[in-house]
């Protein structure tokens, strides 16, 4: 049996609705991983002062840069 043009647009719609649908939902789990990673500090704050202990360190500007471009790309994506 062969399938009309109509037939595969339709089947071609619903492939990529279905698919859609998987990706916004990963888009909304990274989004809630990267929004709590925003807010959890790695080994906490200077009790003093309330900064990061890190604060100033390569690594942790890393990890800051990171995150926030990983919460404005799964935002957008979804």
């Amino acid at each position: 049996m062969e399938l009309t043009d109509e037939q595969t647009v339709n089947e071609g719609r619903q492939w990529a609705k279905d698919t859609e649908s998987s990706f916004t939902i990963m888009g909304t789990l990274i989004i809630t991983i990267m929004f709590a990673a925003a807010f959890t500090i790695p080994r906490g704050s200077n009790q003093d002062k309330g900064t990061p202990i890190f604060l100033g360190r390569n690594a942790f500007s890393f990890f800051i840069i990171s995150d926030a471009l990983s919460l404005i790309a799964s935002s957008s994506s979804v």
